[in-house]
């Protein structure tokens, strides 16, 4: 996404959820707005609140713009790869160092039981690319972009059916592209 799309989904996504609080990934979005970025969205199944909002990691940022960047997540400083996530309902971010792991082939194998046996359905219907993992957390980056209404088809989103409606609504037009596991909760990216 652009920043003017970035914008107008926190906007959308603020419109369909009165409960909730959208200005902090809004002042982010603000911040760098001046920058040419291109913006990588992300919604958990775990949290119906959690979003991720992420420049593109080869973004050129001007000092200042990284300074103010840093300044609206409360880091005194933008780490190269950065992974945060904001939640809603309480109006907090949660920011921490993207995971590292060199990506490499995508084999179903390397998974535990059950997770393995999902993930090579999942990959015999939309190939994935590439995998990286560090620990317990993976993530997979999918051979081709994947319209969302598609993504709901396949049995990995069920963490996202709680709330499909909802999303289906903010997410019509968004191609998942990748998809990441945080130990805790699975997240859809797309753009």
């Amino acid at each position: 996404m652009n920043t003017v799309h970035a914008r107008r989904w926190l906007e959308a996504a603020a419109a369909c959820d009165p409960e909730g609080f959208y200005a902090g990934p809004l002042a982010l979005v603000a911040a760098l707005a001046p920058v040419p970025c291109f913006w990588e969205g992300a919604v958990s199944g775990g949290s119906p609140f959690a979003l991720r909002l992420l420049p593109s990691p080869d973004a050129a940022l001007p000092e200042e713009r990284a300074a103010a960047a840093a300044a609206v997540l409360g880091l005194s400083a933008l780490p190269a790869r950065l992974d945060a996530s904001w939640d809603a309902r309480a109006a907090l971010w949660s920011a921490r160092k993207a995971p590292g792991g060199a990506a490499r082939p995508f084999n179903a194998a390397a998974f535990p039981e059950p997770v393995g046996s999902a993930l090579a359905r999942f990959h015999a219907l939309c190939p994935v690319a590439s995998a990286r993992a560090s620990g317990a957390e993976w993530t997979l980056a999918l051979a081709r972009p994947l319209a969302w209404p598609l993504f709901l088809r396949c049995d990995l989103s069920a963490a996202f059916q709680p709330r499909a409606s909802q999303l289906s609504l903010l997410l019509r037009d968004a191609r998942v592209t990748a998809l990441d596991f945080d130990g805790e909760a699975l997240w859809a990216r797309f753009f």
